[in-house]
């Protein structure tokens, strides 16, 4: 049990490492959480049906990922591996008016200004 546990919480601790920057927002506690949840549920799942147990658990939470990142997306071109789209047309986000230059033609992007201590998001404008 203590390996399958151990080999999780290996699997999160980089996962938590190479993917932050997806989420930089999201407090600590939160995170912290997350894996201790996991973890939890990974000794649970250990403890009744032991080490296959966990294997399967494991393959079935990467089904998802699989789908999404080696078919979904490519399809919508949009590069599994790398995030980047096929086109620079944004074809995930929309159609856009090009002639017009009223409101519906903003398009908020986050920037990577630190977040107010208010806890809102900062917002930069860019016009097209």
């Amino acid at each position: 049990m203590l390996l399958d546990v151990a080999a999780v919480a290996v699997v999160l601790a980089v996962g938590n490492v190479a993917f932050r920057h997806f989420e930089p927002r999201m407090p600590f506690w939160r995170r912290l959480l997350k894996v201790l949840v996991l973890l939890a549920i990974t000794a649970l799942i250990s403890r009744y049906f032991g080490r296959l147990g966990v294997v399967v658990a494991f393959g079935v939470a990467m089904l998802p990922v699989i789908y999404i990142h080696g078919i979904w997306l490519p399809r919508h071109g949009v590069n599994g591996l790398l995030a980047r789209m096929a086109s620079s047309s944004g074809s995930l986000i929309g159609p856009q008016s090009r002639g017009s230059r009223n409101s519906s033609d903003i398009i908020y992007q986050r920037s990577n200004v630190r977040q107010p201590s208010w806890g809102q998001p900062k917002v930069q404008v860019a016009r097209h």
